[in-house]
């Protein structure tokens, strides 16, 4: 398995853990998109889908840098996800930065603070993501 792989692993059981099986997650097999996160029984909410960039940095720059250069295209139901993985550890750091597709562009002119996400609440956030379509 690679590292790519391993943190998606780790992603999804963050994302199970706090949702406590209300969400369905699955791996896309997407060159734009990693996983496809839906509620669990809602046949009426579309669903979501992230792409994740990984680095050492979850610097709002970094990730503006990296969704830049990778060229997506914008869209409602997308976002990025830009997570530090600790090769020591074996695991991603607490703090994850996710931002809508739709929002990339306002990067450059807001806090960045605002998108900073913990690993452990990483269902929760989905969830109301999901909730607010």
């Amino acid at each position: 398995m690679n590292i790519k792989e391993k943190v998606i692993n780790i992603i999804i059981d963050s994302i199970n853990v706090n949702a406590s099986g209300r969400l369905i997650i699955s791996k896309v097999e997407d060159h734009d998109k990693d996983l496809k996160i839906e509620k669990r029984a809602d046949y009426i909410t579309s669903p979501i889908f992230v792409k994740f960039f990984f680095g050492g940095s979850i610097s709002g720059r970094d990730i503006l840098k990296e969704i830049s250069q990778a060229h997506i295209a914008d869209d409602d139901q997308l976002y990025f996800v830009s997570a530090s993985f600790n090769f020591i550890k074996q695991d991603l750091e607490d703090t994850m930065f996710i931002v809508p597709s739709k929002e990339v562009e306002k990067l450059k002119d807001i806090d960045f603070s605002k998108f900073l996400v913990s690993k452990k609440d990483l269902g929760s956030f989905f969830i109301n993501v999901l909730d607010k379509k």
